[in-house]
């Protein structure tokens, strides 16, 4: 059986950093970005991996969730 594709993440608000989570906890791969920092760093709390916008966008799915479009 092959490894899980690796997932990227922009946004580790309330839903993207439980999304995330359960990526992590289900053995998926998962590097992530926020706008803040400190959100950012939470994914590593679980597993993840904090990444620039460039190392997401380089993963073959990426989820988007962002409060509306002015954070994208």
């Amino acid at each position: 059986m092959s490894a899980p594709p690796t997932v990227g993440f922009v946004g580790l608000g309330n839903l993207g950093l439980a999304m995330a989570t359960r990526l992590v906890h289900r053995g998926f791969a998962v590097v992530a970005t926020d706008l803040s920092a400190h959100r950012s760093r939470r994914i590593t709390e679980v597993g993840g991996t904090a990444a620039s916008v460039a190392d997401v966008l380089a993963c073959e799915t990426v989820c988007v969730a962002t409060p509306d479009d002015r954070a994208v």
